[in-house]
């Protein structure tokens, strides 16, 4: 049983992942369970997820109505936790964010190599270029640098900007080469 699927396109044309869980000691994936209503057990609880940059690791629905007693003393949980919190139980998902650790652009032609650390982000390109801005994802310029011309080359500080995803423009002879890039 397949327990994520694709349902839609993300904003870079990348399929977008649904989280489906099942509860800890069952095999059900509902969401939210009235035992005295009129309704059956139903998923009303979803996680949707970018596929290009995350992964799924682990997921979980919890209903400690069903968990055993040494599972509840073990995370200090009593029986009647999820009911009391809330009419919907916890959805818990992990996810590792994808890593690149050196960016090839997908025009062969235009050689450009990227490779980013904790602390630089070093550009090396067979294609003239004459500067490179870093984008967060909400469109905010967070440094620009120019290219030294003697060697193509041109190293970034990026210590400053926090671990995430961002986008990096490059400024060619014949216009831009825009390309996400995760900062350790």
């Amino acid at each position: 049983m397949k327990l994520s699927t694709t349902i839609a396109r993300y904003w870079d044309n990348s399929p977008m992942g649904d989280v489906i869980s099942t509860g800890v000691n069952m095999n059900m994936a509902y969401t939210w369970r009235n035992d005295g209503g009129s309704y059956w057990p139903g998923r009303l609880d979803y996680i949707f997820y970018t596929t290009s940059q995350l992964v799924k690791q682990k997921s979980f629905i919890m209903e400690t109505d069903y968990m055993s007693q040494e599972a509840l003393n073990k995370y200090q949980l009593y029986s009647n936790d999820s009911r009391r919190a809330s009419d919907h139980f916890p959805h818990v998902a992990d996810f590792e964010f994808k890593t690149y650790n050196s960016i090839k652009t997908q025009n062969t032609s235009e050689s450009l190599k990227v490779n980013i650390n904790s602390n630089s982000l070093l550009i090396n390109s067979r294609v003239n270029f004459s500067k490179a801005e870093i984008y967060d994802l909400n469109g905010r310029l967070l440094t620009c640098h120019n290219l030294n011309k003697e060697t193509n080359e041109l190293q970034m500080p990026v210590s400053k900007i926090k671990s995430g995803i961002y986008l990096l423009k490059i400024k060619t002879e014949t216009g831009f080469i825009n390309q996400k890039f995760f900062k350790p």
